[in-house]
């Protein structure tokens, strides 16, 4: 599709790491990685067209945009501004190459919800030490000063990976891939 680097999702095929999470620059006219949130912040570098670069967080930033945290600690946008006339995403987030299983490990469980966002209906409870199997990662939308890793699971609906609040405890932890997964499904 006139991306630079060939088999790239390998990246996110260390399934041990949760929190390395590879996104590519997909705007033709790349990314400004920019100091801070805002875009009237100094601009550090243009990442180009078909670039990987290694996300850590999300926010809403004051104009409403969401903006990206890289492992070095500038931002890029998600989406083209649309004050600038201009609309699509700038990064997207390269898929898990093979679904991974994760175990719950909080002492309450985890709520299974059917959308991403954190204020859609409940479906289901997976207890402590249940193990599920994991085919998609997101961000939320909500809260927007700290947006919160999602994933999708293969039987249907969302987890979260920690906590929202008050102390973000972890309430998952990687078991592996999944060794069901057949590429020809």
């Amino acid at each position: 599709d006139g991306y630079r680097y060939v088999g790239a999702a390998a990246c996110n095929n260390n399934n041990n790491d949760l929190e390395t999470w590879w996104w590519r620059v997909i705007c033709p006219d790349g990314a400004f990685l920019r100091q801070g949130l805002e875009l009237n912040t100094a601009h550090l570098a243009t990442l180009q067209f078909g670039s990987l670069v290694n996300l850590k967080r999300k926010v809403i930033n004051e104009m409403g945009l969401s903006r990206l945290q890289s492992s070095d600690d500038g931002w890029v946008s998600e989406i083209l501004n649309p004050l600038s006339g201009q609309r699509g995403p700038i990064c997207v987030p390269l898929p898990l190459s093979v679904p991974i299983l994760v175990k719950v490990t909080y002492s309450r469980g985890a709520v299974i919800r059917s959308n991403l966002e954190l204020s859609s209906p409940i479906v289901r409870h997976a207890p402590v030490n249940t193990v599920l199997s994991v085919i998609k990662k997101c961000y939320s939308e909500h809260p927007r000063d700290k947006c919160i890793v999602r994933y999708e699971l293969s039987t249907g609906g969302w987890i979260s990976g920690n906590l929202n609040a008050p102390s973000f405890d972890s309430i998952i932890q990687v078991v592996g891939e999944d060794p069901a997964f057949d590429p020809n499904n």
